[in-house]
Order: structure tokens, then sequence, then C-alpha cells
């Protein structure tokens, strides 16, 4: 079975439409990354602490503060981004999905000229 998404498998960009008759829904994929889950390093709610995460040192410090997180990935939603990469994901998101995308579907094409 082939891996990818909905859109590679189908060689069709599908991504953000209704064609499955959810006329009102529009899906998005946001790819954080990591993220302060607050603003007080010494707050008992960071994810990343050593409570939570007991190999991590300084956990709090790891990330973008969450306002800007927020602000950042409600800017790629409002625009209408089907896939938002927010924060550091950026870079690897940049670097890695659109030669991905372009290989998979160069790999599908290949496989609907072989006869079945």
């Amino acid at each position: 079975m082939l891996a990818g998404t909905a859109q590679e498998q189908s060689g069709e960009d599908h991504r953000g439409d209704a064609s499955c008759g959810a006329e009102y829904v529009h899906t998005s994929e946001t790819i954080p990354g990591a993220e302060a889950s607050t603003a007080d390093v010494n707050d008992i709610a960071e994810l990343h602490d050593e409570k939570h995460q007991p190999d991590v040192k300084n956990g709090g410090q790891i990330g973008m503060p969450l306002p800007a997180f927020t602000e950042e990935a409600y800017e790629g939603l409002a625009r209408g981004d089907v896939e938002v990469p927010v924060g550091m994901s950026k870079a690897w998101y940049e670097a890695v999905e659109p030669p991905r995308q372009k290989h998979f579907a160069q790999l599908l094409s290949y496989f609907k000229t072989l006869d079945h």
C-alpha cells in the first residue's frame, strides 16, 4: 500500500475542497514546532518541564511563546492555508515537504503507467 496524503494518492489536488459532500467542512493541518506552554518558566503547567519530561532541563525555554505560536497559526488558518507550519517547523516543512510531494507524484505517475 502506498503512503501519502489523499491528494498524493489520487494524483489530484483536493486539499481544502468539499469533494466528499461535506460542503461546509474544510480541513487544515497545523504543523507545530515546540512552543512554551506558559509565560512563566516556573509555572507548574509547563509541558516541557522536568516534572513531565525528566530528561529535559530548562524545558520552559524550549520553543516559541504560546501567544506568538497562536498568532502565527491563526494567520495561516485565516489565509485559508491547508498546511500551516508554525515556528521552527517552517524550515523543516519548506526543505522537506515540497520535494517529498513532487517525488511522490512522480512515483504515482509511474505506477499509473504500469499494466495491471
